[in-house]
């Protein structure tokens, strides 16, 4: 499909070409699937979630304002989504221990350069640690960093996004960095 951007895509999706949106929704579904995976922890209840956004997000395409970030409306969905979903399930944010049989976007994220072995080992045990240090930070927290450094949003995006002020989000930032390095300085239990 010829390089367009989003909102072209959605005014011509408006206007009755259906390949405009399914194209969105391929270019999208790693990043919401990403996100929500790391809200919920869980492959089933991500891919259920990731499908339930695009469905709400098809539904609304005509609320959807030509010019705004299309994007971060989506993520707005995929987040009011995932918190009505844990709400309906009644589950609190729960964070088990890194399954390595589950996709795991840090370890797919490490560049495959081909590196050392020992090299692969060391940034395979850094990962794990990051990852453990990010599960104890508080939900809050790790959305605000997984939506900055993950997902590349600015603050102000990820404020409109959650419906909190610009100076709450830069301030759960500072906090979650805060507190992530106390955790990668504190001594790391090997077991």
């Amino acid at each position: 499909m010829e390089e367009i951007g989003d909102n072209e895509h959605i005014k011509l999706y408006l206007e009755g070409n259906t390949e405009n949106f399914a194209f969105l929704i391929e270019k999208y579904t790693p990043q919401i699937y990403g996100f929500l995976f790391h809200m919920v922890k869980n492959k089933s209840d991500a891919d259920d979630i990731t499908q339930d956004t695009f469905v709400k997000a098809w539904r609304k395409i005509d609320t959807y304002r030509i010019g705004e970030n299309f994007r971060g409306w989506l993520f707005s969905i995929a987040h009011n989504t995932a918190i009505d979903w844990l709400r309906k399930k009644k589950k609190q944010y729960v964070f088990s221990d890194l399954d390595y049989d589950e996709e795991n976007s840090f370890l797919e994220s490490i560049p495959d350069t081909l590196p050392l072995a020992d090299e692969l080992v060391a940034r395979a045990e850094d990962t794990v640690l990051v990852q453990k240090c990010m599960e104890k930070l508080s939900p809050q927290h790790q959305e605000v960093l997984l939506l900055h450094y993950t997902n590349e949003f600015t603050f102000d995006e990820i404020g409109k996004m959650l419906g909190k002020p610009l100076n709450t989000v830069k301030s759960q930032h500072r906090r979650a960095l805060a507190q992530l390095k106390n955790l990668l300085n504190a001594p790391y239990d090997q077991n």
